[in-house]
């Protein structure tokens, strides 16, 4: 969603500069403005520290070997496939501006101590874009490595300031119009080869994000999961799939897992945690995916499998003794989808919610059937208050399934079944309140004053004394200021 730790140094700054400036109400205004927007995502930062440092979908951003400091001094790494030369020249024109721009910023539009303080920010910036990316912080069960992009474009953005404080403002025009001067005599030197150097970095930068950006890291790919798999999850049935992917190195490896379905994997769902929030579920996950991997597969994994809503089993990179060993897994058929995956399915029909009567369990897909005594609609979801389930329109009310599973009291209802997370109304009302409040504190103050005329405008520059200069035709004209037009005066008295 937004970089958490570079919002709180931004944060820190707005205060600095709300109290400078004396300005309470601006403050309250910058500060809680954007918090507003984002205050019902606020409570992950509780229940996950570690998500502070990280950045846009965390989840996404599986620990992996970091680069080198250098690299990420000169922005490799970070997620881009930029090449060497152009990290080098974008990153040489920036910090030529950026050091030029420090040395020759003028006094009186940038004094000394907040210099130092914008390129001491500037400094720390880049240090925890090359630090950060060598930390690993944990999110749930997954271990991500924290991004240095935001604070390495923050520092970026402090070089890009520091230079234009460099260029200042042209040279102060005297005696003529700035328009009839050129531009020689307008701006110095310098202050030309700084606008150059920005021009040239932004340039290359363009250049590159357009050229060499369409080849990145972002793509379209087809699906790795077969066809008849996704058939499977978008019917009523609204199964899961279990993931498994093996990077094996020598005697060690990797193992990635996750659960798709028809509705995940999506855009912005790297936000939230890989699997569940919940810990049991995670856990039963975890440990299904650990005998996969080791090709020590349980008795009972079809029947764990099927209380998760799983009803087929994807598994990528796994050796020829642990495919063996998973083939002959009690209730599950293996399919060859290529030459490093196997497809397990299911033979039993699997749902993601059952009717549970009499110890039985049966898959419902979309469908309740009749029947009566002390039965219950049983959802494989972690159990919450949030959940809210319905029967040919009747709400159903909640119950004890037993394990960690959502269930609803069924009894005799029978007909379609669907079921819901309830949306937070109560929050998203909160949410507007205070976005008008800060709209309210937005506004301009209503004052009791007047506009001033338009004659009490004019230039505040102080008028020389007129001095009379005779010309040719006996007119005299004053020597004006650089504010007044010059006027004719009176022809002198003939000589008496």
């Amino acid at each position: 969603m937004f970089f958490p730790a570079l919002a709180l140094a931004s944060l820190v700054l707005a205060g600095g500069l709300a109290h400078a400036r004396h300005d309470r109400r601006g403050a309250l205004v910058a500060l809680g403005g954007p918090f507003v927007i984002v205050a019902p995502w606020l409570i992950r930062l509780v229940t996950t520290p570690g998500r502070v440092l990280t950045g846009i979908d965390p989840s996404a951003a599986v620990a992996a070997d970091a680069a080198s400091p250098l690299a990420l001094l000169f922005g490799r790494g970070l997620g881009a496939n930029t090449p060497w030369w152009v990290s080098l020249a974008f990153l040489g024109l920036v910090g030529a501006g950026a050091v030029i721009g420090y040395l020759r910023a003028p006094a009186d539009e940038l004094d000394a101590t907040t210099r130092r303080v914008i390129a001491l920010a500037g400094a720390g910036a880049l240090v925890m874009a090359c630090a950060l990316p060598h930390l690993v912080v944990t999110l749930g069960d997954s271990p991500v490595r924290p991004t240095g992009v935001e604070w390495y474009l923050a520092a970026v953005f402090v070089a890009l300031a520091l230079t234009g404080f460099g260029i200042g403002r042209p040279v102060p025009v005297h005696g003529e119009r700035a328009q009839d001067r050129p531009l020689d005599r307008l701006l110095t030197r310098a202050q030309i080869a700084q606008g150059l150097l920005i021009a040239a970095s932004v340039l290359i930068g363009s250049v590159w994000w357009v050229a060499g950006g369409a080849t990145g890291s972002l793509h379209r790919a087809g699906s790795p999961v077969p066809s008849y798999v996704d058939a499977v999850e978008n019917s009523p049935r609204d199964t899961r799939t279990l993931m498994v992917q093996i990077d094996a190195q020598g005697n060690q490896g990797t193992v990635r897992y996750a659960l798709s379905d028809a509705r995940s994997p999506h855009w912005g769902g790297g936000e939230s945690d890989a699997i569940s929030p919940d810990p049991r579920l995670r856990e039963q996950v975890s440990s299904l995916a650990r005998q996969i991997a080791r090709g020590a597969p349980s008795d009972d994994m079809a029947a764990r499998l099927a209380q998760l809503g799983v009803a087929h089993v994807w598994v990528r990179g796994a050796s020829p003794e642990a495919r063996s060993s998973l083939a002959d897994t009690p209730g599950m058929t293996a399919a060859v989808a290529d030459q490093d995956t196997t497809v397990w399915t299911l033979n039993e029909p699997v749902a993601r919610s059952v009717v549970r009567a009499d110890g039985k369990e049966t898959p419902a897909a979309g469908v309740v059937p009749p029947g009566d005594g002390d039965r219950l609609l049983v959802v494989a979801e972690p159990a919450s208050g949030r959940w809210h389930a319905t029967v040919d329109g009747h709400q159903l009310r909640r119950a004890d399934s037993g394990d960690w599973r959502q269930s609803f009291a069924l009894g005799s209802a029978s007909g379609p079944v669907s079921w819901h997370a309830a949306t937070g109304w109560a929050g998203c009302a909160w949410q507007v309140i205070a976005l008008v409040l800060a709209m309210v504190l937005a506004a301009p103050a209503a004052t009791n004053r007047t506009n001033a005329p338009r004659r009490a405008l004019a230039s505040r520059a102080p008028a020389r004394p007129a001095r009379r200069i005779a010309d040719p035709e006996g007119f005299t004209i004053p020597d004006a200021g650089p504010d007044q037009a010059p006027r004719p005066a009176r022809r002198r008295a003939a000589e008496s």
